[in-house]
């Protein structure tokens, strides 16, 4: 004999089972999502940085300074108008970021040296598109990382150990 019900649709426990996969895999992505978790993710993200303000810099005509404190693991924006450092005005420049736990600035050295008061430095970015020499070496337990910055086109190269440049343009670093 022959039974008169359907099956119409998934039964609970097919949706259980995809509902936990789901899950998993949310739970693997959404972390690589976020704020950089390791050495890799600061130094693109400061790469991205330096480059969004060359090119802000040279579109707006204005003076940037990218600033570090160097005990804290943090950086922040500010822009020169006339002789006084105010806060960037722009949305994306506004927020003070942090290294992630782990990581932390080991040195950073700036062509004028960028010495600040109490172990901060700075990078500046100029209307007619040029930046500072600068080399930022970035370090956990068991890694360096040397961001070297290009100081007319802008661009970071991102070198694994200690990498220290001879020379450029004439200014020994």
């Amino acid at each position: 004999m022959r039974s008169s019900r359907r099956h119409h649709g998934f039964a609970l426990l097919e949706l259980l089972v995809v509902l936990l996969i789901l899950i998993v895999v949310a739970g693997l992505s959404i972390p690589q999502i976020g704020l950089p978790q390791s050495l890799d993710g600061a130094a693109r993200q400061i790469s991205g940085l330096i480059q969004a303000l060359h090119a802000k810099s040279r579109a707006s005509k204005l003076m940037y300074r990218l600033n570090f404190d160097i005990a804290k693991g943090q950086y922040w924006v500010t822009s020169i108008q006339g002789a006084v450092e105010v806060p960037a005005q722009e949305t994306q420049f506004q927020v003070s970021r942090f290294l992630p736990q782990g990581v932390q600035f080991q040195e950073i050295v700036v062509s004028h040296r960028g010495q600040g008061r109490n172990n901060t430095r700075f990078m500046q970015f100029f209307p007619v598109g040029r930046i500072e020499p600068t080399v930022i070496y970035l370090m956990n337990q068991e890694d360096v990382l040397s961001l070297l910055v290009h100081p007319i086109t802008g661009s970071v190269r991102i070198m694994k150990g200690h990498y220290v440049p001879r020379r450029w343009k004439g200014i020994s670093v």
